[in-house]
């Protein structure tokens, strides 16, 4: 999983990352900007992912994420989280 201040969207490659996925019927190409390539994105939905907050377990959920099954890693997007108030400090 990586933090990405250039991604538009949360991106999750597995379906099963998705607790609530609606396919597109169409679906639509994304830009990598870094290597200037493209890929599909073949669904929309509510993903979550559990991880370890300050040693603690939590289940974090990401509405409106994209199924992009072709990318390598799961994007969780800077500005995306910034509309939501989570504030995100580079250092």
């Amino acid at each position: 999983m990586l933090i990405n201040s250039g991604a538009s969207d949360h991106c999750f490659v597995n379906r099963e990352s998705f607790i609530l996925l609606t396919p597109l019927h169409q679906p639509t190409m994304g830009l990598a900007a870094a290597k200037e390539s493209i890929f599909n994105v073949t669904g929309k939905g509510k993903a979550k992912i559990e991880t370890c907050v300050n040693g603690t377990n939590r289940n974090i959920t990401f509405e409106d994420a994209l199924h992009t099954p072709e990318l390598r890693s799961n994007l969780i997007s800077v500005s995306k989280l910034a509309e939501k108030g989570v504030k995100v400090e580079f250092d």
